[in-house]
């Protein structure tokens, strides 16, 4: 028979290992609860005056500096032509002359030294994309006139990243290339077209306009289009720096994403580690096109909430991530005489509205031209012809 002995001292050390076992371990224990989600009390606000712009202004277009400045651009009705101003922190100063350029819409960028640039379409000199920058005193060419070949369709967008402009026009060529998308890379100095190889690779694999483009945080231009082989369902693509390849898998959108009209264009955003967003206004030949959003992980693209987060029948998504990591959409429903402007936001589990006492309207409108931009500090910036100042012109800030 095995008989047992007590070391004197192992009882205390038996319950010491025995309770310490016992906190390692985290089923003996309830877990911590998690914190609680920090309130968001921003709202929105006019940046300064409300209606600041001459009557019948359109296609408003914003830009934010390294150094937090906002610039606005937009067409005067009478004219055409483009006028900038900069919010000075109580109200909007010209920046230059107003009315410079041809008649055209105007994309809007601030460059690696801080200086606005605006690119258009120039009908009068066959459709053809030409550049002007801000050297402190007027409005000057910037880089080669013309940059581009002719007939090209209206600026996508204009953005900057990593010391350069990016620029994305539609291709109105003859076939098989007609209807893609072409972007051009700015130094500062001349326009260079980033063209995959083959030349016909948009056309070959169906990939058309409309498109997006963005610059994620290292100078990388990334393009949303959609795939006409794949029903118009969403595509995304990074420029290599010799090429244009694919983001996760061609058309993975819940359903496609256009019918060719510019206010069907998907809108890409980047948050602060470079995953790309991508809202787009899905199925517009159905019975109810909505919004939705979604996230590439690094493999896969996945649904940030429900699809369709908006109400049916809009147009004119536009999204940004702030710096806070929030991503937030910007859209115009366009059934009735004046239009809600409505912005959500993601609160991590679901899209709320950003209005007041959590409704998602902001503004009205008889446009579906807007502009929808980052900031510093969690700042979020839209413009948009304000139906209830005249319907001119009006930036809103939420902060």
């Amino acid at each position: 028979m095995t008989s047992w002995s007590i070391v004197p001292g192992s009882v205390f050390l038996f319950f010491l290992l025995l309770g310490w076992v016992g906190c390692a371990n985290p089923s003996n224990h309830p877990s911590a609860p998690a914190p609680a989600p920090v309130p968001d009390n921003r709202s929105w606000a006019s940046l300064g005056p409300a209606g600041f712009s001459s009557a019948g202004a359109t296609d408003p277009s914003l830009a934010v500096s390294s150094t937090g400045s906002v610039y606005l651009a937009y067409s005067e009705a009478a004219s055409g032509k483009t006028t900038v101003r900069r919010f000075n922190g109580t109200s909007w100063d010209l920046v230059g002359d107003a009315g410079f350029g041809p008649p055209a819409t105007p994309r809007l960028a601030v460059d690696s030294a801080d200086r606005p640039i605006v690119t258009f379409v120039d009908g009068s000199k066959n459709s053809r994309a030409l550049t002007m920058q801000f050297d402190g005193q007027a409005w000057q060419p910037g880089g080669q006139a013309d940059f581009t070949p002719n007939n090209n369709g209206t600026a996508a967008s204009l953005v900057g990243g990593g010391g350069h402009l990016y620029s994305a026009f539609e291709m109105l060529d003859s076939a098989p290339t007609s209807g893609n998308p072409r972007v051009f890379q700015y130094d500062g100095t001349t326009w260079t077209v980033l063209a995959p190889t083959p030349a016909s690779l948009f056309a070959d694999l169906n990939y058309h306009w409309p498109a997006s483009l963005a610059v994620d945080s290292g100078g990388t231009p990334y393009l949303a289009t959609q795939d006409q082989s794949l029903d118009g369902r969403a595509t995304v693509l990074k420029w290599n720096g010799t090429n244009w390849t694919r983001v996760g898998a061609a058309g993975f959108s819940q359903g496609g994403i256009s019918q060719g009209a510019a206010v069907f264009v998907p809108a890409l955003a980047f948050d602060s580690l470079d995953h790309p967003y991508l809202a787009y206004i899905q199925d517009q030949s159905g019975p109810e096109p909505k919004v939705s959003v979604m996230k590439f992980n690094g493999t896969d693209w996945s649904l940030v909430g429900p699809a369709g987060i908006s109400p049916a029948v809009v147009e004119s998504s536009l999204m940004v991530v702030d710096t806070l990591d929030v991503p937030f959409v910007s859209y115009i429903q366009t059934n009735g005489a004046t239009w809600p402007v409505e912005v959500l936001k993601f609160d991590g589990t679901a899209w709320v509205g950003t209005g007041p006492e959590g409704t998602a309207t902001v503004g009205t409108t008889v446009s579906v031209s807007g502009s929808f931009v980052k900031g510093p500090s969690g700042a979020v910036y839209l413009a948009f012809i304000d139906h209830d100042s005249g319907d001119k012109i009006t930036v809103m800030v939420y902060r």
